[in-house]
């Protein structure tokens, strides 16, 4: 049964190996066009990403011109609060990062706007890895000095920058089209090649990034812009882009991923919710805790009360190491009990939340033990001095032994079924993320896992 999951989680491994580390800079051009809009210039480590904007009653819409407005498309929506979330939940590898605001509607009015929806949110505007670049219709070059430290310019111009503004250019942008006409799929003139070289080496001497656009998009114009020196390759397929540059470079991430198997979790801290029984009471900890008898470990193939620490120490030592993907290829509990599922939940959305782990689970035969949830229950769990103490789902299950304590009742104890399972922890990799590119159902998994099971015993 492992090698299904293992086959799973090396798959997983092979496609996260193709965001690798990102060397040339690339810019994502009118990237809200993308199907998915920012997640995918973000998790392809694109330096740059663009966005028109277009002020109509008092809301910034991401679009090109006022007449194609999506209402849902706004520049909050897709922008501030994804890259709000990267930074609070540590997504990614979380990169130094340009957003180009390309601004469609009147300068002072609209850059107005965005300084007031910037103020909602201080943890990007203070962030040293982010830069709010404004292009487009933007004010005067000498009125840039108003406008607050966070917020710098796209400099469309070869003339001297202005001493007093200097520190407000973030980079130099000029139309491709404007100097050339070669398309960039035949090898590029001399002549031509000569004067964009030029044109480049004039734009270095402002001391400034440099970008072209409306360039041509093909790989043969990407490797020539890189090689002349442009510093922002500009293109609209991302995806394609940042491929091509590490499969010509040969660069790859130092992509970290962890794997936990058989963590057959108990939550010792568990509180049933159905049940005012919280377990026997430890007086250097002052808490309750829900423990199983040495018996019971002794008699079993499996460890029980040691595993809750276990977990802990292995998932702190990831973090030491940097490690941001975990694998979990099953048995992360035992049996699928719902008090030991809402605390593994619990505990990684606290790694994900505080560190940016990122997991991707899968189940084992104890987890689910079957597709549907199943009365259940335990006697041998630690009761006051020392006594057994039975835990069942229903009394019809009980299994009283003299001398033992009168056993519990609670639905917390039952075995859960798949759907129990998923829904404890659909955050984990059982149903896609808001930032993933490409995502495996992993229910089409495990119904393949399970017919190769059932072909297997007949």
């Amino acid at each position: 049964m492992f090698s299904f999951r293992l086959l799973f989680f090396i798959l997983l491994l092979a496609a996260r190996l193709l965001y690798a580390k990102q060397p040339i800079k690339i810019h994502s051009h009118n990237d809200y066009e993308q199907l998915i809009p920012f997640w995918k210039a973000y998790n392809c480590g694109l330096s740059s990403i663009e966005v028109d904007v277009f002020l109509k009653d008092n809301t910034l819409y991401a679009t090109h011109t006022e007449n194609i407005i999506k209402p849902n498309n706004t520049f909050e929506s897709l922008y501030l609060k994804p890259l709000s979330k990267v930074y609070s939940t540590h997504l990614g590898n979380e990169h130094n990062l340009q957003l180009l605001i390309d601004l469609k509607s009147e300068a002072y009015s609209t850059l107005e706007a965005i300084e007031s929806v910037l103020k909602k949110y201080p943890k990007l505007t203070n962030n040293p890895k982010l830069t709010f670049v404004i292009s487009g219709y933007r004010p005067l070059v000498k009125d840039y000095k108003n406008y607050p430290n966070y917020i710098l310019f796209d400099y469309q111009s070869l003339d001297p920058i202005p001493t007093e503004s200097f520190n407000k250019i973030a980079l130099i942008s000029l139309s491709f089209g404007k100097f050339s006409s070669w398309d960039g799929i035949e090898n590029v003139s001399k002549s031509d090649l000569n004067n964009i070289k030029a044109l480049v080496n004039q734009a270095h001497t402002l001391n400034k990034p440099f970008r072209f656009w409306g360039a041509p998009d093909t790989k043969l114009a990407w490797k020539t812009f890189n090689t002349m020196g442009v510093d922002f390759i500009n293109t609209d397929h991302p995806l394609e882009c940042s491929t091509y540059f590490k499969t010509i470079l040969k660069t790859t991430n130092d992509v970290k991923i962890g794997f936990i198997s058989d963590i057959h979790f108990q939550d010792i801290y568990g509180h049933f919710s159905d049940s005012d029984y919280n377990g026997i009471f430890n007086e250097k900890t002052n808490k309750y805790t829900l423990l199983r008898t040495m018996d019971a470990q002794l008699h079993s193939t499996r460890i029980f009360n040691e595993n809750y620490f276990a977990l802990f120490a292995v998932l702190d030592d990831m973090v030491d190491k940097g490690i941001k993907y975990v694998a979990l290829p099953g048995d992360y509990t035992d049996d699928g009990q719902p008090i030991h599922l809402k605390g593994l939940q619990h505990v990684l959305e606290h790694y994900r939340t505080t560190y940016g782990m990122q997991f991707f689970i899968t189940t084992g035969n104890h987890d689910p033990v079957g597709p549907l949830d199943q009365e259940d229950g335990k006697s041998d769990f630690m009761g006051v001095n020392g006594q057994q103490q039975g835990i069942y789902s229903t009394s019809n299950i009980k299994q009283q032994i003299e001398g033992d304590l009168p056993y519990i009742i609670s639905n917390d104890i039952k075995k859960a079924g798949y759907n129990s399972v998923f829904n404890y922890l659909k955050s984990f990799g059982f149903f896609p993320a808001e930032h993933y590119l490409y995502y495996i159902g992993l229910h089409l998994f495990l119904i393949i896992h399970q017919k190769l099971i059932l072909i297997k015993k007949l």
